[in-house]
């Protein structure tokens, strides 16, 4: 300790001094400090299983109502009255997928956690129908009906905030019934997963949301895959952000109007194939 060797973190907790500020030793002190059955939850087991590129900036703690204890500006803690499955990430007790979810949805303001939501999902860390279990299995959780609609949202074809935006503000009425959400094409060996898809008139409907498509590099990115889609026939029409949030009945006009145009050209239209003719 004289020397800077070491670093003291908790009560009776220390850590070699260059590793002091990362997220695996602090978790693992503040796991063994804790007691009481203290496992990581939140967006501390989301990272651990895979759900968060970086470790977050606070070590998160789920723990019996029996601790009760001060804690440092780098950790926090959720007292749990309810069961809580875990298992191993190194030494460090996890909670499992879904209530991880659960719990760091309930601990986010609303773009974000429905962004780790959505995230954890698309990834298959865990699935739709394990988080109602798991919500079920937990009286109190804030923003419950937030969840319930990310899940139900996931399970209509949505995979972000601004697909579930689109789908709940602008693609709602029926004429868009027949259209598919999140369908996959291949063009010469390239994949592309198409937010909404037509497959009567060949029409892509992308949603694009600011971070990943305001970029040059994107925009090229944007520009190259339309071009491929093209080669099948099929013509590309975007919303931004802005677009959805901001004017979501024009939005849903546009959308009709091209629709409408395509069907009339007959572009996309499907060839029946005689009796006998099958493969």
């Amino acid at each position: 300790m004289r020397r800077s060797h070491l670093t003291r973190v908790l009560p009776d907790r220390y850590i070699a001094s260059p590793h002091a500020e990362a997220f695996a030793p602090l978790a693992h002190a503040a796991v063994e400090w804790a007691s009481h059955g203290a496992a990581l939850g939140g967006t501390s087991a989301l990272f651990a299983w895979g759900g968060m590129n970086r470790p977050p900036a606070h070590v998160s703690l789920s723990t019996s109502p029996m601790s009760a204890r001060e804690c440092p500006a780098w950790l926090r803690v959720t007292r749990a009255s309810y069961e809580r499955a875990t298992a191993w990430w190194g030494p460090v007790p996890v909670v499992l997928p879904a209530m991880a979810v659960c719990q760091a949805f309930a601990a986010h303001d609303a773009r974000d956690r429905v962004a780790l939501a959505f995230r954890a999902l698309q990834l298959r860390i865990v699935s739709a129908s394990e988080v109602r279990s798991a919500l079920e299995a937990m009286p109190r959780v804030r923003g419950r009906r937030a969840l319930e609609a990310v899940l139900d949202a996931f399970d209509k074809g949505a995979h972000s905030y601004l697909e579930m935006q689109g789908l709940r503000r602008v693609f709602s009425t029926n004429e868009f019934s027949a259209v598919i959400r999140q369908h996959t094409v291949r063009v010469d060996g390239r994949r592309f997963d198409l937010d909404i898809y037509d497959p009567g008139t060949l029409t892509a409907i992308e949603l694009d949301g600011a971070g990943y498509h305001l970029s040059p590099d994107a925009r090229q990115r944007d520009i190259r895959r339309d071009a491929a889609l093209a080669t099948l026939g099929i013509a590309t029409v975007r919303f931004s952000y802005a677009d959805v949030m901001d004017t979501p009945d024009r939005c849903r006009e546009v959308a009709r109007a091209v629709l409408a145009a395509r069907e009339g050209t007959k572009v996309g239209r499907a060839v029946r194939v005689p009796p006998g003719r099958r493969h």
